[in-house]
């Protein structure tokens, strides 16, 4: 079932949000050794306030708008924040406030459905733009989205709160299907701060429940989605049993986020470390086969992995941005994530 809120909340919320705004601290400026990974980004994948996926198509989504404007706040670039966010705007946003995940240069809309994690990554990059440049807009725009998410893609099951990956298509008789790799920890950290009703709490604390219970083998990795049965999570019917390219940002997120969560890290720590041993890291491996990819992990794994070992940045890894959208995203996210978790050197 969704979660309701009242308008009066919302308006109450809006009030202790600037509060809280007026109370956090300027952000720490230390990236500007890895500023040339940004331009580099912006010159193959923005174009005109849209981040391009050439790896489908040329397609934008909600998701790389949201990966492309928590990189231009944590570099400080207020004018492609501002492009970026305005182009969301005007050809993602929806009637319900959510947004729509796929659009193209020819046809614009190609699916009107939304995805939940480009939906929340919006919004925390609202927070933090909020929290840079002290400017409440942000904030505002943020908490709007942020009801949408709570009324529409938030679910509860046997008392605890589950992120919809869209608000169509995934809530089945058999079980709801679900991405661990949509809880954005530090996010729903972030959103917790601002909005004092447990409800992000309540949903990170769901998250961890199901990445725990989303394994289906003895390296305890979590599957890329799973189905919400009666009997716990077991692996979804139609997608392949594995942990691949949604997964691998789950201990992106747990290690960017409280360090309470940072036990989830074990089996990551220890598939990757034997990876390292044995001088490759697959780019994925079948949970219940064992069988592992024929290619190794793109760069942006790697510097998943470097971090989540507490290795140098470029320990086994070429630090550059590729043709790749999603791979010199998870590079760039992960140098922002060492930079402020603390965890590893950026060397």
């Amino acid at each position: 079932m969704s979660i309701p809120r009242s308008v009066f909340a919302f308006a109450i919320g809006i009030v202790a949000a600037f509060a809280v705004l007026a109370m956090w601290p300027k952000p720490r400026d230390k990236l500007e050794f890895n500023q040339a990974l940004w331009i580099e980004f912006q010159d193959r994948f923005i174009r005109s306030g849209r981040v391009i996926d050439h790896d489908n198509g040329g397609i934008s989504h909600s998701e790389g708008q949201g990966y492309g404007m928590i990189l231009a706040e944590a570099f400080g670039d207020r004018k492609v924040f501002d492009d970026l966010f305005s182009w969301t705007q005007n050809h993602l946003m929806r009637e319900d406030g959510l947004l729509s995940w796929r659009w193209e240069q020819r046809s614009g809309i190609t699916d009107e459905n939304n995805a939940t994690d480009g939906d929340i990554l919006v919004a925390w990059a609202l927070v933090r733009a909020a929290k840079r440049w002290k400017e409440a807009e942000y904030m505002d725009e943020a908490l709007s989205l942020l009801l949408a998410i709570r009324t529409h893609a938030i679910v509860e099951v046997e008392g605890r709160l589950f992120i919809l990956p869209g608000v169509v298509g995934f809530e089945n008789p058999e079980g709801l299907i679900l991405n661990p790799s949509y809880w954005v920890y530090p996010a729903l950290d972030d959103f917790a701060q601002i909005e004092d009703e447990g409800i992000w709490s309540r949903i990170a604390d769901s998250g961890e429940w199901l990445t725990e219970q989303a394994i289906m083998s003895p390296s305890g990795l979590a599957l890329d989605w799973v189905q919400l049965t009666t009997d716990g999570p077991k692996a979804a019917p139609n997608f392949p049993a594995r942990f691949s390219w949604d997964a691998v940002r789950i201990p992106l997120y747990v290690a960017w986020g409280a360090e309470h969560r940072h036990g989830l890290l074990v089996p990551y720590q220890r598939f990757w470390e034997e990876g390292y041993e044995k001088g490759d890291l697959p780019a994925w491996v079948d949970l219940s086969s064992g069988q592992t990819a024929p290619y190794s992990a793109p760069t942006g794994v790697r510097v998943i992995a470097n971090m989540v070992t507490e290795r140098a940045l470029t320990d086994g890894a070429q630090v550059y941005v590729d043709e790749s959208y999603f791979s010199s995203s998870l590079l760039i996210l992960t140098v922002i994530a060492m930079e402020e978790s603390g965890r590893g050197p950026q060397k």
